[in-house]
């Protein structure tokens, strides 16, 4: 019986020590993954931070680019634009392409420079709803 009593104590003394070894471990992961959690998340946020949202899709065709571009600088009239104001892409939020009645997809246009995505906004702000063809 003292030999099996033995036994127990010396599992439990070994399953004591190795769930000691077993928190530490796992603090220290926890560490790193919210250091990883803040990381991912800068990166993420830095990448969209040019990035403005146009509604609607229309009826640009081939063209979006210049679309955007033209839409802008004639309808927004933003001041403060620098002389060399560059779009690094236009594009459609990703989807089916939208029937007669369904409302009409996303577009967003990654601004290259920061001073100019927030001249863009600032003129948005106080620009009138934009109509194209009735949408």
């Amino acid at each position: 019986m003292n030999l099996r009593v033995q036994e127990a104590e010396d599992l439990i003394a070994t399953l004591k020590t190795k769930t000691i070894i077993l928190k530490k471990q796992e603090t220290e992961l926890q560490k790193i993954l919210n250091s990883l959690g803040a990381e991912l998340e800068e990166i993420e946020g830095f990448s969209r931070r040019n990035i403005i949202r146009l509604v609607p899709e229309s009826p640009e065709g081939d063209t979006v680019g210049l679309f955007v571009a033209d839409l802008i600088l004639k309808v927004f009239q933003p001041r403060g634009l620098s002389k060399f104001f560059l779009m690094e892409r236009v594009q459609r939020i990703p989807g089916t392409p939208p029937k007669p009645v369904a409302p009409l997809r996303t577009l967003i246009a990654s601004i290259f420079n920061f001073r100019d995505r927030d001249a863009i906004f600032q003129a948005a702000r106080w620009a009138p709803p934009v109509r194209i063809e009735n949408a």
